[in-house]
């Protein structure tokens, strides 16, 4: 994502865990080494122990927002995701990808086993998206893509 944005985008990279923003710093050096020009933005690592709580604070305006695995984690999705809605432009883009079914035993959170009530409760939020479901071999992956909007639209 960081060379997506450009050398002028800024990339907020969130976690809980402390082990995952160490490795990230790490990949982060290993590339700025390995580049003769910066060609990437600028991305800022905030350590979160509350991110399944809300919005990191310091975070105040997003075009998009990426998150894998985190939303079947999040206490109150309805509260994270107006967080989100109120950082974003309208016509934002956002992509969650979570895992389902683990190992195909291991049931979803009520509310992501059903592809409408995703929808609904983003299109509450102010996003209108679509949830599309893929399996995997250990466990089923769901793709869940739009945009932000000030009117209720489908996404198209």
């Amino acid at each position: 994502l960081a060379h997506e944005v450009g050398p002028h985008g800024i990339i907020y990279a969130t976690d809980f865990s402390k082990n995952e923003m160490r490795i990230t710093r790490k990949r982060l050096a290993l590339q700025e080494w390995a580049s003769e020009t910066r060609g990437h933005g600028i991305v800022r690592l905030l350590h979160d122990e509350d991110q399944t709580r809300r919005i990191h604070p310091s975070i105040t305006y997003a075009d998009a927002i990426v998150s894998v695995g985190l939303l079947s984690y999040i206490q109150d999705v309805k509260k994270v995701l107006m967080e989100a809605a109120a950082i974003m432009p309208a016509g934002g883009k956002l992509c969650f990808v979570e895992y389902g079914d683990f190992f195909h035993i291991i049931p979803n959170v009520e509310w992501l086993a059903n592809n409408s009530t995703v929808e609904s409760i983003f299109r509450e939020c102010g996003f209108s998206v679509q949830v599309i479901r893929k399996k995997g071999f250990f466990w089923n992956y769901i793709f869940i893509y739009g945009m932000k909007y000030t009117r209720d639209v489908p996404f198209i």
